[in-house]
């Protein structure tokens, strides 16, 4: 049992075993491993979904035309090539951290943000420490795919619910100051010891933060 993608560009797909048929399939869709690339124009949702129950890996039906899916089969479904709505990754995220066939999960997993799986691996998998050096090992090393493959093989799928990233509150502190970093752990600290800076945040900074007077102070300098 594979998956079904719809697209107008294939090329992203043509990595690796993959047969593609520009007039119907002329092979049968069951090698395993392969992506089966398939020009039709006609491809209905419900027959694809009969072709999902066919292929152990992925076919691509390529299509020049708007492509309307209702949904009712979560391995049928378009890349952002030919989807007009913000690109949804729940699904491929759900991939990683629950779903047993991890073959299955690989193969959607193309083109997905890696900034964003990485923030949701901090949260669900926090202990997970060998996939953390496996990621480590290939994230700014190696092509992305490799990256891909260490989640989808590396993560031990659970039946529990996949806790979503906590947005982190816009700071004060960032936006008043530009030339601070919101993340600085340690601005409260400098702010209290550096008379220089207490200045610079006045002559610089609409809004002073909790603690800075107005008044402009007398900085000492060396001779």
């Amino acid at each position: 049992m594979g998956v079904v993608i719809f697209t107008r560009d294939a090329a992203r797909y043509r990595e690796g075993n993959y047969v593609e048929d520009h007039k119907g399939l002329a092979t049968p869709p069951t090698a395993p491993d392969t992506t089966f690339i398939v020009h039709d124009n006609k491809m209905t949702e419900k027959k694809a979904s009969e072709w999902a129950d066919i292929v152990p890996f992925r076919m691509v039906i390529v299509t020049e035309k708007a492509v309307n899916l209702k949904g009712d089969d979560e391995r049928v479904f378009a890349d952002n090539s030919v989807s007009n709505r913000k690109q949804n990754y729940r699904r491929n995220v759900e991939s990683i951290f629950r779903w047993t066939d991890r073959d299955r999960a690989h193969s959607i997993l193309d083109g997905t943000p890696i900034p964003l799986i990485a923030s949701f691996v901090r949260v669900n998998r926090p202990d997970d420490i060998a996939t953390a050096r496996r990621l480590a090992q290939v994230r700014y090393q190696l092509p992305d795919q490799y990256t891909y493959s260490v989640l989808a093989f590396s993560i031990e799928p659970r039946a529990s619910k996949v806790v979503w990233p906590k947005k982190h509150p816009s700071s004060t502190v960032g936006s008043s100051m530009p030339f601070i970093r919101a993340s600085d752990a340690y601005i409260d600290n400098l702010l209290a010891l550096t008379p220089a800076l207490r200045n610079e945040v006045r002559h610089t900074s609409k809004e002073l933060p909790k603690g800075v007077k107005k008044t402009q102070e007398r900085v000492g300098e060396w001779l």
